[in-house]
């Protein structure tokens, strides 16, 4: 994967000063929403953020050409680069608020990281829009540790907590991103941009409104394709699939067929998170289990770490259902 390890060193990824200019411009303006009313799309503290990370060169030892990843034209890139937004781990008010259909935040919070496991490997690069969490950061973090990817966060208003930008558990965080994905030019920002604030023949790919209908005051919204997680059926997609169906719904990759069980022993278990790990008998190799998912959730409040249980994998190397041993049938 092509890399930039000067820190200031610009790369294609990351906006260039005047793009990403005319995006804090934007977001210092006003325009006219749903209701009629004309408000500020960000508040300016949270602007002053931004332009403090963008002049950073933001987070990363190691710095990708996106654009080169996602053409095919970096030879070392072996892996695919996927996109979403607004996930809202934590949040539970965001069940009503958006019309999630859950039965619970924690099952929310599961199924997302299930979803983003069995789409993205430790090859890839997944960029968020923004607005990861809502709530407890150390849980958040474990949450996003357990994603193998490369991890690049496109900054929202949530991930910025008083003037200061939350210490999340991705590779880099940026203020927005500049992708030219075989001549099209690609601007990723949290907020969706007034078109008057696009370069021509650009689009905005962007989260912020999750299913509220696009705001009138910003245009027509054929530029724009929103990446909220509310539009992908909770998972991550390609760029492809974003820019030749942004308004129908991606449709997650199919499940991966299971391998014969196997015994091992929970090693790690993080129930507030909704996710631990399963250690082979041999000591070998650790698969993470996502709670709903490889195990119900009334179930996990018996399990303990060192619980000698039986499981089986999928081929994509996550678990796909977990049980105590002596329920398979196996010896042990």
């Amino acid at each position: 994967m092509t890399s930039k390890n000067n820190k200031n060193s610009p790369v294609s990824k990351v906006a260039e000063s005047s793009i990403a200019d005319k995006y804090f411009s934007f977001l210092g303006t006003t325009y006219v929403t749903l209701e009629g009313t004309t408000r500020q799309p960000a508040a300016t503290k949270f602007i002053n953020v931004l332009k403090k990370v963008h002049a950073d060169g933001q987070s990363g030892s190691q710095r990708f050409d996106v654009s080169a990843c996602l053409a095919g034209k970096d030879p070392a890139f072996k892996g695919r680069v996927w996109f979403w937004s607004d996930l809202h781990l934590f949040h539970t008010n965001i069940l009503t608020y958006c019309q999630r259909a859950f039965d619970s935040i924690g099952n929310m919070n599961e199924t997302l990281l299930a979803n983003c496991l069995a789409t993205v490997t430790k090859d890839d690069i997944l960029i968020f829009g923004g607005d990861i969490s809502f709530g407890n950061l150390t849980a958040t973090n474990e949450w996003l540790r357990a994603i193998p990817a490369y991890k690049i966060n496109v900054v929202g208003n949530h991930d910025v907590n008083r003037k200061v930008l939350l210490n999340l558990a991705v590779d880099e965080q940026a203020a927005c991103l500049e992708l030219d994905y075989c001549g099209q030019k690609v601007l990723v920002t949290h907020y969706p941009v007034k078109e008057d604030f696009l370069e021509t023949d650009w689009v905005n790919l962007h989260g912020h409104i999750h299913n509220t209908p696009f705001p009138p005051g910003l245009g027509s919204g054929q530029r724009h394709i929103n990446m909220s997680v509310e539009h992908l059926d909770y998972a991550p997609v390609s760029l492809d699939t974003l820019l030749s169906k942004p308004r129908e719904l991606a449709k997650r990759v199919p499940a991966r067929p299971a391998s014969p069980w196997q015994i091992g022993r929970v090693v790690n278990l993080n129930k507030e998170a909704g996710f631990g790990y399963v250690q082979t008998d041999a000591g070998d190799s650790q698969y993470i289990f996502v709670v709903g998912h490889a195990i119900r959730r009334s179930e996990i409040k018996r399990l303990t770490v060192g619980e000698k249980v039986a499981f089986e994998l999928l081929d994509h190397g996550h678990v796909r259902q977990l049980k105590p041993w002596r329920n398979v049938g196996l010896n042990a």
